[in-house]
């Protein structure tokens, strides 16, 4: 899922003035188009009314757009549901999305009533009046979601730098402590050219690729962000990757570095919070094995990595009790 097609949200006034502007736009053809027969009170009405119905349009059109382009909460995933709450404050989110259709709906009701003025009236001068007392309560209107349009701005600019994770597809975590090889195993796996440096947390959010089998994607992987055994503190980086580990992944791929980066009891301590917190089914993979001597079990290279996770996402499907036997 992609977040990138959310439009931008700007602010109140921005909207109020080009509604404005547009209805000024179309009162200039209403103008060219009304017949000569008609009496000026007349000519007044409809121009006034149009100016009116112009921005009234526009505005309920803009807050409608905004509620169907921006992602329904209810329906995100859990993935996406729990890391939007790391950023944005999901109960002020809700109230911000719900003050849109509030506004639309003033903004039509207004509408209704001084359009109904309008042509009740048979006093010239205040045509007029009720168009621009209509302007006032349509722009309050406006002025009143002000706040929560910034709520909802702020909501996209977060969502916009989500990564990718595509769903219904076999999905597997690479997690480990900063620095001990993860986004190597990445590239070593599916070819992917993640960032990789010699420095701890060169990965700052999840990077995605893809085991390919006759072209199809069939497991995704997920190089998560480097995770310190600190799970009480984490900070955004480490957030993610634990996020991604319990809400997006089928299975954790976790990489021991036997050198000595990390002590050993550490990186211990880590896979065992990681096995508690996740309730993941966990393969260890060793990494560096050509600069130490790895005294731990576990797989050590990546083209038989890259086997057993085939071989365990088939075996997956075929043991699911949900899905038919295959045909004979």
């Amino acid at each position: 899922m992609g977040f990138n097609e959310i439009p931008k949200i700007e602010n109140a006034k921005f909207y109020v003035n080009l509604a404005f502007k547009r209805a000024n736009e179309e009162a200039k053809k209403a103008r060219e188009e009304v017949s000569k027969k008609r009496s000026v009170l007349e000519k007044s009405k409809i121009i006034e009314i149009v100016k009116m119905r112009t921005a009234k349009d526009f505005l309920m059109e803009t807050l409608e757009k905004m509620t169907k382009k921006f992602p329904s909460i209810n329906q995100l995933n859990k993935f996406f549901f729990e890391l939007l709450k790391c950023y944005v404050d999901i109960d002020e989110l809700r109230k911000s999305l719900g003050a849109l259709n509030w506004a639309s709906e003033k903004v039509s009701d207004f509408y209704i009533m001084h359009k109904t003025k309008v042509k009740m009236t048979s006093d010239f001068k205040k045509v007029n009046q009720y168009r621009s007392m209509f302007y006032g309560r349509a722009s309050s209107a406006m002025k009143q979601i002000d706040k929560h349009l910034r709520v909802i701005e702020e909501a996209r600019r977060v969502l916009k730098d989500f990564p990718v994770i595509k769903e219904g597809i076999f999905t597997v975590a690479i997690a480990g402590f900063p620095n001990v090889g993860k986004s190597t195993l990445l590239a070593k796996l599916t070819g992917a050219t993640p960032e990789i440096a010699n420095y701890a947390f060169t990965t700052k959010s999840l990077n995605t690729a893809y085991i390919k089998e006759n072209g199809d994607r069939v497991i995704q992987l997920i190089d998560t962000p480097g995770t310190l055994n600190r799970f009480e503190k984490m900070n955004d980086i480490e957030r993610q990757a634990f996020i991604a580990m319990k809400y997006a992944a089928e299975l954790i791929v976790y990489v021991f570095d036997p050198t000595d980066t990390y002590p050993m009891e550490d990186q211990r301590e880590l896979l065992e919070n990681i096995k508690k917190e996740t309730g993941k089914k966990i393969i260890i993979y060793v990494s560096k094995t050509d600069i130490a001597e790895s005294k731990i079990k576990g797989i050590r290279d990546s083209e038989e990595l890259k086997e057993e996770l085939l071989k365990f996402k088939i075996e997956k499907v075929k043991t699911d009790p949900d899905l038919p036997e295959p045909a004979s």
